[in-house]
């Protein structure tokens, strides 16, 4: 799933319904995230352009982003709320690792990789451009079926605002995703 999403601007905020495909490695379901990505396009022009797209790179990998993440699971004429997974970073062991997530607010995100084959097959992947692909939250267990997702950014991010001169195809786009298959027919 994939609809536009100006991350950039408070206050913005996206409402879909989608349907969550079985999607299963050797019998067990694929993990899924709820996240964004930012689509640029490959290549850069002056080195304006270039100082600009590291910018946001950087300020996407660093930044705290809070926003608010709800999600129901559509069953008949019942909506039933889905708690959210949310990752932590262990520096002393180097690893990342999910928990259930108290609230609807997420504050940090991670890189991720998204399972582009979906993508390409739906129209949402382009192969002259560039994709920063980041998570929120986890849908744990990723049960097939239909979902409501509701999702508002908290914050202005003026650094990402300023970089518009310089990018001006750079868009913001909400993701739900399998991650990335490695090593999988």
């Amino acid at each position: 799933m994939v609809e536009p999403f100006p991350l950039d601007q408070a206050g913005s905020s996206v409402s879909v319904t989608f349907e969550l495909p079985d999607a299963r490695d050797n019998g067990i379901l694929r993990p899924v995230f709820v996240g964004f990505q930012a689509v640029d396009r490959k290549g850069r022009g002056p080195d304006e352009e270039m100082l600009a797209a590291q910018t946001v790179r950087d300020y996407l990998r660093n930044e705290a982003i809070p926003v608010r993440v709800r999600l129901w699971r559509i069953e008949g004429t019942e909506w039933r709320p889905v708690v959210l997974s949310d990752g932590h970073w262990d520096m002393k062991d180097k690893r990342a690792s999910w928990g259930l997530h108290p609230d609807d607010v997420f504050r940090h995100h991670f890189s991720a990789s998204t399972d582009n084959g979906p993508l390409i097959a739906s129209g949402h992947y382009d192969f002259g451009k560039v994709y920063y692909v980041h998570a929120f939250a986890r849908i744990v267990p990723p049960t097939p079926g239909r979902y409501h997702l509701e999702v508002e950014n908290l914050d202005a991010h003026s650094v990402l605002l300023a970089q518009k001169e310089y990018l001006s195809v750079l868009r913001y786009e909400l993701l739900v995703s399998h991650y990335h298959h490695r090593g999988i027919d």
